[in-house]
């Protein structure tokens, strides 16, 4: 018993996990939003602060002792500046943590402020500049951190994600997959139906998510272009920003081999079955140049 708990483990653990802890992060969330996660995530779309109690997130303010005062600052004006170029009317609160990747939470609906989660190490950098301290592009070809210019992009990507509500996409078609499972408990042939509610609620969820993404990478375009008044630029850094990603998922193919199981030989990520694959999207941002 303790053999076979030690082997499952090292699946995610060890010098070479089968599954690398941001895309079992990745994974896990998009397999809790369908199933499980269905009432938490009805709440955190209304009442987003929940979201921020229940995962432990820090708020970004000018007490964090981790940030200087300076950090803080620049990156609770960008937020701000993003928020006006997507005219985004609701209050978006910032927080960090552990994550592996950035959050959103709440939209239009929402009774409280909305926020974003940004992982701490994308605006406190080990052995490089805080966010807003880069000079020069210095981190623009490092596979470790993102740069500013990058981290900007993906901050956009998540105000839109807000201003389009998209949560609240999720949420209705996901009140469409509770009612095929009450449906599947109806004799006799509610299990087929059911089956076949669910089947078509589960392909239309995947559909849904994975056309919102490509729209997100475009809002994202519009967002940086307003801020910087150069869509050359803006169209640069997000396919500089999606380059970054596949290779560093090329990166651990070649750092770890198990990793082939999902990591394709052009960086997509198999087990992303909700995001259009990272090679489809760069080819469409360099369509809007």
């Amino acid at each position: 018993m303790i053999t076979c708990c030690n082997r499952f483990g090292r699946l995610f653990t060890g010098p070479e996990p089968w599954i690398e802890p941001d895309t079992l992060e990745q994974t896990w969330r998009m397999a809790y939003m369908v199933s499980s996660g269905f009432f938490k995530n009805v709440l955190c779309h209304f009442f987003p602060r929940i979201g921020s109690f229940s995962y432990s997130y820090m708020e970004v303010n000018q007490s964090n002792a981790f940030m200087t005062q300076d950090a803080t600052s620049a990156l609770l004006s960008e937020v701000e500046e993003m928020k006006g170029y997507a005219g985004l009317s609701k209050a978006v609160d910032l927080y960090t943590g552990t994550m592996h990747s950035m959050h959103s939470y709440g939209g239009q609906c929402s009774l409280t402020h909305t926020f974003i989660s940004i992982p701490q190490h994308y605006i406190t950098r080990p052995d490089a500049p805080d966010f807003g301290k880069e000079l020069s592009g210095e981190l623009q070809n490092s596979l470790v951190h993102f740069s500013d210019d990058q981290t900007r992009f993906l901050l956009a990507r998540e105000i839109g994600y807000i201003k389009h509500n998209h949560t609240f996409l999720r949420t209705v078609i996901k009140i469409a997959l509770l009612a095929a499972g009450l449906l599947a408990s109806i004799p006799p042939y509610g299990a087929l139906l059911g089956l076949l509610a669910g089947s078509a609620a589960l392909a239309c969820y995947i559909a849904n998510e994975r056309s919102f993404q490509q729209k997100i990478d475009a809002v994202s375009i519009n967002i940086l272009e307003k801020k910087y008044g150069d869509r050359n630029k803006a169209v640069q850094i997000g396919i500089d920003t999606l380059e970054k990603m596949r290779q560093r998922n090329l990166e651990k193919r070649k750092q770890n081999p198990k990793t082939e199981l999902y990591l394709s030989e052009e960086g997509n990520n198999w087990f992303d079955i909700t995001t259009p694959s990272l090679t489809s999207r760069i080819e469409k941002l360099k369509r809007l140049v």
